[in-house]
């Protein structure tokens, strides 16, 4: 290793969400955290959501769950956006920790992370996948306006803590550019994707669901709510494949964030005769998630455009994505680079567009450049 880096550092990880949830984040964060373990010690900081203990061991990084004040007497699973958990600000004050980084957004844990870690002179990375709250101007404003960046006034505090980090990562263009304006170092970050996971075979989720091996289906990978466009998914399938009885749709992911929303598709099912046809599988484990993925046409609604595939809004075969309801395409998504779903396309071939795209950024680095503290990159 070059003389300015450590051999191996003490990281923490604060994020608002983690496993065993399912999701873009929560992968993204393992995926780094599991990469990170392999050369350094890892701590992930999270609220405690669901009946876990308060800590766990996975793949050689610690995680530990934290109270959140916010939801005293809260019932599991805690799915509450905002959480305050006081004791981060303590953990990283007195852990000992060499780099900190927090995702996916200030909130108040990363806040109180980013000021503890200002008293001891521990660098901090800012990961940010989304800077504003895109659902909720959707759904108070019923689209994501062009400009809804420029529109947004960020409180002096806030822009204190932006520009006193030593490195953002961000994963939009415009988010990259609306944070330059207040720190000098951001760079994009791509989501990541295992080759490995596409590359071993997966069971068939079909038996699970009662599909037959002859049945045409879309699957639409995410999270169930408005900003993901699930609706959409479901008003396209009942429109196009009303009198094809061997097509399935089949949704894969939580659908407890937004009820209500779930609660409609249900009904526009129903009143299209649909019944039976369209499948709400509710949260899954990530292998049954890589076991559904190789067949049919796979419809990804946000979170690994890595992989090269249409958005959920396209659904493989329609042309455009819905500006109006698509958060992250206003905001500058990169899942404008994207590539047609074809028939029979795989995960091994998916992985390799998306690997297409991403060597052209710089993604070799994990961490900040040029440490104020000497320590230089941190590389897996």
């Amino acid at each position: 290793m070059e003389n300015n880096r450590i051999s191996r550092l003490k990281i923490a990880i604060v994020t608002n969400r983690f496993y065993p949830e399912v999701g873009g984040a929560e992968t993204n964060i393992w995926f780094q955290a599991k990469e990170l373990a392999k050369k350094h010690d890892v701590t992930i900081y999270c609220p405690k959501r669901i009946d876990r203990p308060w800590s766990e061991e996975f793949d050689g990084f610690r995680l530990v769950r934290m109270y959140d004040v916010l939801h005293p007497f809260c019932k599991y699973p805690n799915i509450a956006t905002k959480t305050l958990c006081p004791s981060i600000f303590f953990r990283i004050l007195f852990s000992g920790f060499d780099v900190i980084m927090f995702f996916p957004a200030l909130n108040y844990n990363n806040k109180l992370a980013y000021f503890a870690s200002r008293m001891r002179g521990i660098p901090i990375i800012g990961c940010f996948f989304d800077f504003i709250d895109y659902a909720a101007v959707i759904k108070e404003k019923g689209s994501v306006p062009d400009d809804i960046l420029g529109q947004t006034l960020v409180k002096d505090t806030d822009a204190r803590i932006l520009r006193g980090l030593d490195h953002i990562y961000a994963i939009a263009d415009k988010e990259i550019a609306f944070l330059q304006k207040f720190n000098g170092h951001v760079e994009y970050s791509p989501v990541p994707v295992l080759m490995d996971e596409y590359l071993k075979e997966s069971p068939s989720y079909r038996s699970k669901y009662g599909i037959s091996d002859n049945e045409f289906v879309f699957l639409c990978l995410g999270r169930v709510s408005q900003i993901k466009g699930q609706d959409i998914a479901v008003k396209a399938f009942c429109s196009a494949f009303r009198d094809r009885k061997d097509a399935r749709l089949v949704i894969v992911g939580r659908h407890d964030y937004e009820p209500g929303f779930t609660d409609a598709m249900k009904k526009e099912i129903a009143s299209a005769g649909m019944d039976g046809r369209v499948i709400f599988t509710g949260m899954v484990e990530r292998p049954e998630v890589l076991g559904a993925t190789p067949f049919g046409h796979t419809c990804h609604p946000g979170e690994i455009h890595e992989l090269g595939c249409r958005r959920c809004r396209d659904m493989g075969v329609w042309n455009s994505c819905n500006p109006e309801r698509c958060g992250r395409s206003e905001s500058g998504c990169r899942r404008t680079q994207r590539i047609p779903v074809q028939e029979g396309l795989r995960g091994k071939s998916c992985g390799k567009n998306g690997r297409s795209i991403c060597q052209k950024r710089r993604t070799e680095t994990h961490g900040r450049r040029g440490s104020k503290t000497g320590q230089g990159e941190i590389h897996l």
